[in-house]
């Protein structure tokens, strides 16, 4: 699911701990916006990739009533 945008990916400057820490800026000002995130590397997006998939199995079996009273 998520190889093709992997291999798209500059992936040669991403290492497994790489964690530099993201934060969003107001494209309007210039102003950086709080808060700050760390980064994760590229096995914390393999292991979200997995999970998210893992989860939508149930998840795409469940009425939409279900979802509802989530």
């Amino acid at each position: 699911m998520y190889d093709n945008a992997r291999r798209n990916a500059d992936w040669a400057t991403i290492s497994d701990r790489y964690q530099a820490n993201i934060q969003a800026v107001n494209p309007a000002t210039g102003e950086k916006l709080e808060p700050i995130y760390v980064g994760g590397s590229r096995a914390h997006v393999e292991q979200a990739c997995e999970l998210a998939e893992a989860a939508y199995a149930t998840y795409r079996e469940t009425s939409l009533e279900e979802r509802a009273t989530f």
